[in-house]
């Protein structure tokens, strides 16, 4: 008789995760926290009949009580190549967790051209294009990571789940590896480094709550940000001037300042040189040029912050700052104005408010306009609160009863963002569309925090629901992913803030 219980008292689970069990009944305790689902402590017993003639076995695996029942007839084997399985099942795992992240990817109006698509996430399509991504294990470890991550949720598989898990630890471990020898290198990074960074990020976003440490998954997310961005700081504008280079950088873009608007510090990314040099051989596109006015935002957050600690120190060029911020942050309102008469999709967002199935064009001109109502929140809140700079603070109430009346003013574009929301969570957006919808919804949030009023409350309910809602059968929602962002963004405001982000 084979597998008679004796040998451990360990549950199912534990014994095929080969992990130490607690014991406790009806589900073990490891499992419990894990969120794994327990087996049980219940164990099949199989016997094996051998023929004394033949030396044929037949299993009978005692499934009922008293009822023996045969294993099925064996079946013919092939061997294939290990190489072949392998490559097999890395390819039918990007093809499928592509058609997660993002359906129709294989339209030529995504995969081919930049301009009229929805041209900051695609960059995943071209991975296998790099010349280095067989040669690069860490690379290929971090899309296994994310593609085996998806595949898990979506088939609620937990061996696939803690493979993915496994193939993100040594991806970050690979990569911290090769980032100190590229430092110590002259030789720049190859576009497989930012390809796995971003990968990495990614996987963050969807994949890396932590029920221990709130901030955990988004100072994560913001390590790889600022690592990819270091990256192309090191690789120089012109290394970005064509291929895939170019798609990555400019694909990147958005991700990058997004992060930074957290530590209120700018970038690179605003320099001259990096908004002409990457694009020399290139039309801008409509997304393209309106990164072009986001990526002075968080240099325009820093400027804030040194005035105001200009005031507080009594320096004799306070209101020289505060002018040179108020006049440079007003001309980025007023090019943003001309985006929208120039190059805004003609589209009418209220039609498409409660639309469940659309288009890849309708999700792209919802991208783009989210995008334009968010960087006109910051750009606004930012003029507001450099207004508010006098040489002489008001009074803390009168202050905040201010802030809340200007902010007011933007109500309608809160609106607007909170409606046209929903397209992102729908089938035919994939998981990319709740990345894009994070930062539109996050930024809202924070106006509407400022504003206090039940009209602003009633918009926060419905964010923090559409935030909730679990994306179809993929099994994924985003909001733990935007609780996490928030506890970092509120701590950045608590007087002796120590988060890992602001030391």
């Amino acid at each position: 008789m084979v597998g008679v219980a004796g040998r451990s008292k360990a549950c199912l689970t534990c014994r095929r995760r080969r992990k130490g069990c607690d014991f406790q009944r009806p589900s073990c305790g490891h499992c419990q926290r894990l969120g794994l689902k327990c087996d049980g402590y219940e164990r099949p017993t199989t016997f094996v009949y051998t023929d004394p003639t033949t030396g044929a076995g037949i299993k009978m695996h005692l499934k009922e009580k008293n009822k023996l029942i045969p294993s099925p007839p064996p079946v013919k084997t092939i061997t294939i190549p290990n190489s072949l399985v392998k490559s097999a099942f890395k390819t039918n795992c990007l093809d499928v967790f592509w058609d997660i992240y993002l359906p129709g990817y294989n339209n030529p109006a995504i995969s081919n051209e930049r301009n009229g698509c929805i041209s900051t996430v695609t960059w995943l399509i071209n991975i296998p294009q790099l010349n280095m991504y067989s040669q690069n294990p860490f690379l290929e470890k971090a899309v296994m990571a994310v593609c085996l991550a998806g595949l898990g949720r979506r088939q609620s598989n937990r061996a696939m789940i803690e493979e993915s898990i496994k193939a993100y630890s040594a991806a970050v471990r690979g990569m911290s590896f090769l980032l100190m020898n590229t430092t110590a290198s002259a030789k720049p990074p190859d576009d497989a480094m930012v390809a796995a960074t971003r990968c990495l990020s990614l996987y963050e976003v969807f994949y890396g709550p932590d029920s221990h440490n709130k901030q955990h998954q988004a100072l994560a997310w913001h390590r790889h940000r600022f690592g990819e961005l270091a990256l192309l700081s090191a690789r120089k504008p012109e290394f970005q001037i064509d291929g895939i280079s170019h798609q990555m950088f400019a694909e990147g873009r958005l991700s990058c300042t997004v992060a930074s608007l957290a530590t209120r510090k700018g970038t690179i990314l605003s320099r001259p040189e990096w908004k002409e040099i990457p694009f020399s051989q290139h039309k801008k596109t409509s997304i393209d040029l309106l990164l072009d006015i986001f990526v002075d935002v968080p240099g325009f957050l820093e400027a804030l912050d040194m005035t105001e600690a200009a005031r507080l120190a009594n320096l004799p060029d306070c209101e020289d700052r505060k002018a040179r911020l108020f006049k440079e942050s007003t001309a980025a309102l007023e090019n943003l104005s001309s985006w929208f008469e120039d190059s805004a999709p003609k589209w009418d967002w209220k039609a498409h408010a409660n639309d469940t199935n659309p288009t890849t064009a309708d999700i792209t001109a919802a991208h783009n306009m989210c995008l334009f109502w968010a960087i006109e929140l910051k750009l606004n809140g930012i003029i507001i609160d450099a207004s508010l700079l006098p040489h002489k603070s008001p009074d803390a109430a009168v202050k905040q009863q201010l802030r809340s009346q200007y902010f007011s003013q933007l109500l309608p574009k809160c609106e607007a963002i909170v409606q046209t929301a929903p397209i992102f969570f729908t089938q035919a957006a994939g998981i990319a569309g709740c990345q894009l919808a994070l930062l539109p919804l996050i930024l809202t949030h924070r106006v509407l925090t400022v504003v206090g009023s039940d009209e602003a409350r009633e918009m926060q309910r419905r964010i923090m629901q559409t935030l909730s809602r679990s994306h179809h059968e993929y099994n994924l929602a985003i909001r733990g992913f935007a609780d996490s962002v928030w506890e970092v963004y509120r701590c950045h405001y608590c007087p002796g803030c120590q988060c890992q982000l602001h030391v």
